[in-house]
């Protein structure tokens, strides 16, 4: 039948499939999770994943066979299939090795690689094999693709000794966006942009290579902000952001505003980089703002005006103790404000943000008139037009 390919990551997602009350069990209070009625609603749930997880699993002759396709979507759609199955770990795995030597597409090279990872993971120092593999190709990969995912899957293998390289090459990945791009979306294993699925694999790294990382990330963030495409690299900035944090705090958590004097160097320097990154500040990525506004005096014949100050909130450091915007955050570390920790507009209209819709094309083009610093992509966020 027709979509052969589209059946086999269906077959994929559903083989992974999870019970929603064992996903979400850190939400839960200990009160709830004794509760014998919630208990029977788990219990259920995992019956039903179990049960769907042996009825894709009973396919596996099929996707075997099925390695031997002329399609290369299927091939790559039934290797993704077959390395959700961790129980025939070992027997798949020598399937995939042995189906890497005959393949010549580098999309399916790079799906094996992810595929061997999966495969894997509970099998670390059992397959030596596997593992030469990867760091194999993560040299002598025939193309930047397979070199990638040689690299994204020995981090996703979570081995504790990953390779330096492994490393430069998601950083690289990351600071050149459409490096490999187009050939990486094609694989069923593309969660995302390429970009955003290299940061995610970054952290997967083990906590004792993260003082490695560091330094390349505070890199990237000022790569970012050269030319290009800027809301993007905000969205970039934003999550390299989040990640550093994380690396040099840890599950450090503070209940109030941390003295500045108790940062370490490591610490300082990463809340230095983000607070001197304007990616990391830009309004458009969402991170939230917080706005007031004031009324201007008119002067004689001129016309009464309203001053709207925007400024962009970054929550994620109230986790560490760490003020949540740029200005405050520029304080906290004892740096001279500056002006472009807020946005200020001019306006006519006392509630800008308020505007209704049949007037926001009139009060656009009143905001471009007064606000000629700003974009008219900054201006439309201010209205609140997102069209």
């Amino acid at each position: 039948m027709p979509d052969r390919d589209g059946i086999l990551l269906l077959l994929a997602h559903l083989s992974t499939g999870n019970a929603y009350h064992r996903q979400h069990m850190q939400y839960y209070d200990e009160e709830r999770k004794r509760d014998p009625e919630f208990q029977r609603e788990l219990e259920q749930e995992v019956f039903w994943v179990d049960r769907t997880h042996q009825a894709v699993k009973d396919g596996i002759p099929v996707y075997l066979r099925l390695l031997a396709q002329q399609d290369m979507k299927i091939r790559m759609n039934a290797i993704r299939l077959l390395s959700s199955f961790q129980s025939e770990a070992s027997q798949l795995l020598s399937v995939l090795l042995a189906h890497f030597q005959q393949e010549q597409d580098q999309r399916v090279h790079a799906c094996i690689l992810y595929g061997v990872s999966e495969l894997t993971k509970r099998h670390v120092e059992q397959r030596s094999d596997a593992f030469q593999l990867l760091e194999r190709s993560l040299v002598d990969g025939e193309t930047d693709l397979v070199r990638l995912a040689a690299a994204m899957a020995l981090l996703r293998a979570g081995r504790p000794d990953v390779p330096h390289r492994a490393i430069d090459v998601l950083v690289e990945t990351i600071m050149h966006l459409d490096m490999v791009q187009d050939a990486y979306e094609e694989l069923p294993w593309a969660e995302s942009r390429l970009v955003f699925d290299a940061i995610r694999c970054l952290c997967s790294l083990p906590p004792s290579a993260h003082s490695l990382v560091v330094p390349q990330l505070i890199r990237v963030l000022e790569y970012l902000e050269s030319e290009g495409e800027q809301t993007l690299k905000g969205y970039i900035a934003k999550d390299i952001a989040e990640v550093l944090l994380d690396f040099v705090f840890g599950d450090i958590r503070f209940g109030e505003q941390v003295p500045v004097e108790d940062l370490t160097d490591e610490q300082r320097t990463v809340v230095t980089a983000i607070v001197h990154s304007d990616a990391v500040w830009k309004w458009e990525v969402g991170k939230g703002t917080s706005s007031q506004q004031r009324p201007l005096r008119a002067q004689m014949g001129e016309e009464e005006l309203f001053e709207t100050v925007v400024t962009v909130t970054l929550y994620e450091l109230l986790d560490y103790g760490l003020p949540e915007n740029r200005a405050d955050l520029r304080a906290f570390l004892g740096f001279e404000p500056q002006e472009k920790d807020a946005l200020r507009f001019l306006s006519k209209e006392r509630n800008v943000d308020q505007i209704p819709p049949e007037k926001k094309k009139e009060a656009l083009a009143e905001l471009v008139r007064l606000n000629p610093q700003h974009t008219l992509e900054t201006l439309k966020l201010l209205i609140r037009d997102f069209t």
